[in-house]
């Protein structure tokens, strides 16, 4: 399995041995504003629909999305 999440408002989760995705979500819903100096990116959605990295614990199956507003 593999996570990955970017700047384009998804989550996606994958099976690696199907190579096929599992799971899409969204990063965040509701569209907010740009940043005018937050993280840098190429996308044109807001920083809360972007993310800069995602950790997941094994042991709780949590999912922890960094956006670029700085929360999690």
């Amino acid at each position: 399995m593999i996570i990955t999440s970017w700047d384009d408002n998804r989550i996606i989760i994958w099976d690696t041995k199907k190579r096929k995705k599992i799971v899409e979500e969204l990063i965040d819903p509701e569209k907010g504003k740009k940043i005018k100096y937050g993280a840098s990116t190429l996308s044109d959605l807001p920083d809360n629909q972007c993310s800069r990295s995602v950790a997941f614990n094994n042991k709780y199956g949590h999912i922890a999305v960094a956006k670029n507003t700085g929360t999690v």
